[in-house]
């Protein structure tokens, strides 16, 4: 079967991440190509294979890309197409509402819904058009399989659950020192001022140190902004597989937001203890959901009291979860059959 997958770029996320695993593990039946529909720069550490033609639309905002889309789909005529990212799966389904053509369209939805249909107006119409017009919905969880049985009946019988994969199970000794780790993307909805301030405002009482990995365009703000506090790092974009996490005790996500927290997975599975905000816990997969600890989000007295108890722990948890991978590509090869 011939496959184009779609996705606005391929930035240091752990949608474009699991969307790359997915493209490597469908190559094995099937005909693949790979479009990226931005020029933003790749900072993901997995490779296409090579036998994935790799198309690049060059643009740099993904709406834009709407003509050169048309024309390599009209071109190369898929007999399916997988998007995620709400930007990219909204222009996919309107490229393939403005032809005549026999594709079928699935998407992945890599956020949770709730975030989806109240984070703006221009989201909630884009993700209304796209689950009107495409073939198959790919969800996170059953907590977003209720939500639209609930709330959004007509949309429900297209909706499937495929979790974000758990790739590993690496049990380590983690760092019995009060070292805290965040792994993202400098940008304003990853909360990374709202995290910093309160680590700074626990410092007064508890010695700890924070060490912030990911690039991204409040970068340079942040280092100027809090560059008097020395128990506060930062490191740029560094590949998960590079950082040494056993130096760590706790891994913190203030994400406003999150599709594929593969970090997140990676610090639970590992045993870190592990803080991220209570919207964020429908985002994992649904057997390691309960073995971090949540905090109402943009709440500094929720965040500050659930971070003093773990900093209180002595010792880290005993987690046995197997990897899903290969359990994912199999609900996936089933939904590609079923769509087509």
């Amino acid at each position: 079967m011939k496959i184009m997958l779609i996705i606005p770029s391929l930035t240091q996320g752990g949608a474009e991440k699991n969307f790359l695993q997915l493209a490597n593990s469908l190559n094995e039946k099937h005909n693949l190509s790979f479009v990226t529909l931005t020029n933003k720069k790749n900072l993901q550490s997995i490779r296409l294979n090579k036998n994935i033609n790799l198309k690049n639309l060059n643009k740099d905002n993904a709406k834009k890309s709407f003509y050169q889309l048309r024309r390599l789909i009209k071109k190369e005529s898929p007999d399916l197409i997988i998007s995620t990212i709400i930007n990219a799966s909204f222009i996919t389904a309107l490229v393939l509402k403005s032809f005549k053509n026999s594709t079928k369209h699935i998407v992945r939805i890599s956020n949770d819904i709730n975030y989806i249909k109240k984070s703006s107006f221009v989201n909630n119409i884009m993700f209304n058009f796209v689950s009107k017009f495409s073939n198959k919905i790919i969800l996170l969880s059953d907590q977003n399989i209720e939500l639209v049985k609930s709330r959004y009946p007509a949309i429900y019988k297209k909706c499937q659950k495929i979790e974000n994969p758990i790739f590993s199970n690496n049990n380590v000794d983690i760092s019995s020192s009060n070292k805290i780790i965040c792994i993202t993307r400098m940008e304003k909805h990853k909360n990374n001022e709202f995290l910093i301030d309160n680590i700074i405002s626990i410092s007064q009482s508890f010695q700890v140190s924070i060490d912030l990995y990911g690039d991204g365009s409040d970068l340079k703000m942040l280092i100027k902004k809090y560059k008097n506090y020395e128990f506060v790092n930062f490191y740029g974009f560094v590949p998960l597989e590079n950082i040494k996490i056993s130096d760590y005790k706790i891994f913190i996500n203030c994400s406003k937001f999150e599709g594929s927290p593969n970090s997140t997975i990676e610090a639970i599975t590992s045993g870190l203890l592990v803080l991220i905000a209570d919207n964020l816990k429908y985002t994992l997969p649904s057997s390691i959901q309960n073995l971090s600890t949540t905090y109402g989000r943009d709440n500094s007295e929720s965040f500050q009291e659930n971070l003093i108890t773990l900093l209180e722990q002595t010792s880290n948890l005993e987690i046995e979860v197997s990897p899903t991978l290969d359990k994912n590509i199999n609900l996936w090869e089933s939904v590609i059959h079923e769509v087509n």
